[in-house]
Parts: structure tokens; C-alpha cells; sequence
């Protein structure tokens, strides 16, 4: 009978620790993330500005990939800006995110004018400086296809004149 009350009293004490040492991952995961936010969200919305135009829907964007992040942020901690930009990517991309572009003098409103994928495609290498095999792997495509799209972008692309 002791035997068996001992046992339980591990077992309590182990879950008991196993609790405590979840409650202090989750805190530190939180703070993490926060932090994060607070250091990079200017970063990202000017990203996301570069791939939609508007500074309204960019911001959108990041918060919406700011949520998607914050529930797997377990996950994406390790390389977390990586992450979180593909995430602002793949908003961008989605078929929710309908929606027409001004054009204009300035580099930003010049990639009004191209598909969302090309635009996501050169954004990603002019803007945020990837090789191809990362917005491939960004994109869910083969490089040689990054390196097609961004070749089309580059040649309907308005002149700077």
C-alpha cells in the first residue's frame, strides 16, 4: 500500500514539474515573440509595402502573418525572419488577398503593374536580397522558374525615365 502512495506521489510531483517547466517555455516563447515583433515589424511592413503598393494592405499582411507566426512560433523561433517573411509571402499570394494596384514614378508603384507571383518573385530578390534556391523555396517552386518569372518581371517592368 505504501508502495503504491509513493508511486502516486512521483507521478503527481513529475506532472506538477512537467507543468511548471511547460508554463516557463511558453512564457519564454511569448516574450520571444514579442520581442521579435517589436525589433523586426517595421522591417517586414516595409517588405510587404514593396510587394503590395499599399501601405493599408501591408500592414494587413503583417499583422495576418504576424498571427499565423505567433501560433507556431515554437516552430519558427529557431530562424524566425525567414519564416515570418514567407508567411507575408504567402498572404500576399493567397486567393484572399484580391486586389488592384496604383501605378507610379517610384520603384514601388512600378511593380504595380506585374502579376502578384512575379511581383512576390522580384521582391524577394531585389528587395530582401534571396538567392533564387530561397524564393524557390519560398515560392513552392523550381529555380529555374524563379529565374524565368523574374526574367518576364524585369522585361514588362516600366522605364524609369
Amino acid at each position: 500500500m505504501e508502495f503504491a502512495h509513493r508511486e502516486s506521489a512521483q507521478t503527481e510531483f513529475a506532472q506538477r514539474e512537467f507543468a511548471q517547466r511547460e508554463f516557463a517555455q511558453r512564457e519564454f516563447a511569448q516574450r520571444e515573440f514579442a520581442q521579435y515583433v517589436t525589433s523586426q515589424s517595421a522591417a517586414l511592413v516595409r517588405f510587404a509595402t514593396a510587394l503590395t503598393g499599399r501601405s493599408r494592405l501591408a500592414e494587413d499582411l503583417v499583422r495576418d502573418a504576424l498571427c499565423r507566426a505567433y501560433v507556431r512560433w515554437d516552430r519558427i523561433s529557431a530562424a524566425p525572419h525567414a519564416r515570418v517573411r514567407g508567411l507575408v509571402v504567402a498572404e500576399y499570394l493567397s486567393w484572399r488577398r484580391l486586389f488592384t494596384a496604383r501605378t507610379g514614378p517610384d520603384a514601388v508603384h512600378r511593380l504595380a503593374v506585374l502579376p502578384r507571383k512575379q511581383r512576390a518573385a522580384v521582391v524577394l530578390r531585389y528587395y530582401a536580397g534571396l538567392p533564387d534556391h530561397e524564393i524557390a523555396a519560398h515560392l513552392g517552386w523550381r529555380e529555374s522558374t524563379v529565374r524565368t518569372r523574374i526574367a518576364r518581371a524585369l522585361a514588362t517592368l516600366p522605364d524609369q525615365r
